[in-house]
């Protein structure tokens, strides 16, 4: 990839002549002026919010589909489609079988989805997974010989479930809910906010209206996230007269450790190590933060990649600009009060989610397949490339990554065994 230069987004190629020049069509505010008007803010991102699946409708010639999980951004999806569409429309939801019955609890969505699809004409489809046959590992191993690249969507399993039931359907475009957390926001950078404005009352009683909704487990986790080690961190610093020495919250696990110490990973792991320590300042910046780390777009490359391959054309709402910047002016007082996250994305829709999907607090967990892949093939994997003599063999401390069962060690390993299988692949066809 050498020379190969990627267009980002929100950028255009402009050729004059013998002139190339990107140029910029859409730039995040590095300041934004909040709306302050509650009932407004609900009644306009509805508007906006139907004015653009409307015209995204308009713009396909087609079959439509739209996936349905239950949650409240595949169901407004649908809701709003089912307004406009032309003809009948398919949906899409997902079931996670095989599992014992506490695990099938908390990936089961059936009772949400059948409360939105008694409010639509829709053709739908459940695509079962089961648990044995099923899984990031298994379906990398499946069809990584498609792939160009390594891919590092842990859940792409389920959406190439998707694509090939549309295919198999003749559905070309799919609405897609996807990245509707980050762009709502379920409003818990408020935490932060109230803490860093001193609010510890308020702090204090959000954690508490939190683990009464459900919406967290513990309230240990945020008071030490947001409250105790910042607090820490200041009473460090008030000793350390050297600027440049003074500590920063580092927000996220560092998993610099599973490099192999004997590679010459320094450069890599300071720059890596100084990503994570960001002192919180507001919502906008951690917004702006998450919009610019390429996440949003690697994301798309890769899914459009699946996708088009089966002639499925993903459309994704929530991404639109109009949306993305509408949603950057709300602040967090309206996307989290008294323990319910996403308010005036929940109002706006008040009138056409069933109450059920209005009222739900909780998200579906699809940990289970993740968990199962971790206990009976991830760790063989690991084994196997340990054992191999490949350039990821040599780079990471296999240990320590087996160690790391949770969370962002799941991820770190699909990554490492993507990367080898992809490495294979190339050398294979280099022969």
């Amino acid at each position: 990839y050498r020379n190969i230069n990627k267009l980002h987004g929100g950028s255009y190629l402009e050729f004059y002549k013998k002139d190339l020049k990107v140029n910029k069509y859409f730039n995040f505010p590095d300041k934004v002026t909040y709306f302050r008007d509650y009932k407004k803010t609900v009644d306009d991102f509805y508007e906006i919010f139907k004015t653009v699946i409307k015209g995204q409708i308009d713009s396909t010639s087609l079959n439509v589909g739209s996936t349905l999980s239950g949650g409240l951004d595949s169901s407004s999806i649908s809701l709003i489609v089912d307004k406009y569409k032309r003809d009948r429309f398919h949906t899409y939801s997902v079931l996670f079988n095989g599992l014992n019955k506490k695990d099938f609890l908390l990936t089961d969505e059936k009772k949400y989805i059948d409360e939105v699809l008694k409010n639509i004409n829709s053709k739908h489809s459940f695509i079962n997974l089961h648990l044995k046959k099923d899984g990031p590992i298994i379906d990398l191993e499946r069809k990584y010989s498609e792939f160009q690249f390594p891919f590092l969507i842990i859940n792409g399993y389920i959406h190439q479930s998707l694509y090939e039931k549309c295919n198999e359907e003749g559905v070309n475009f799919l609405f897609d809910g996807l990245f509707g957390d980050e762009i709502i926001s379920h409003g818990t950078y408020r935490l932060g906010e109230l803490v860093r404005s001193g609010r510890f009352i308020k702090f204090l009683l959000e954690v508490w209206h939190l683990k009464k909704n459900n919406v967290i487990q513990s309230i240990k986790s945020p008071i030490k996230i947001y409250l105790l080690s910042p607090l820490k961190t200041k009473i460090n610093n008030f000793f350390i007269f050297d600027s440049s020495r003074k500590i920063k919250n580092n927000k996220y696990e560092d998993l610099s450790n599973i490099l192999n110490k004997q590679h010459k990973f320094e450069k890599i792991i300071k720059e890596y190590k100084y990503s994570l320590k960001r002192d919180f300042i507001s919502e906008h910046k951690e917004q702006i933060y998450f919009y610019k780390s390429g996440i949003i777009e690697h994301s798309l490359e890769q899914l459009d990649f699946m996708a088009t391959r089966l002639n499925v054309e993903p459309i994704y709402p929530f991404l639109d600009k109009r949306i993305v910047s509408f949603c950057m002016r709300v602040p967090t007082k309206f996307k989290l009060n008294n323990g319910v996250t996403r308010l005036y994305f929940r109002e706006s829709m008040k009138e056409i989610f069933p109450k059920k999907i209005y009222e739900r607090q909780t998200k579906s967990n699809i940990s289970p397949f993740t968990k199962y892949d971790i206990n009976n093939r991830f760790v063989k994997k690991l084994n196997h490339i340990e054992k191999s003599d490949g350039l990821v063999s040599e780079m990471v401390d296999f240990e320590e990554i087996k160690n790391k069962k949770t969370g962002s060690g799941q991820l770190s390993s699909f990554n490492i065994i993507s990367l080898h299988l992809w490495l294979e692949a190339v050398f294979k066809q280099s022969k």
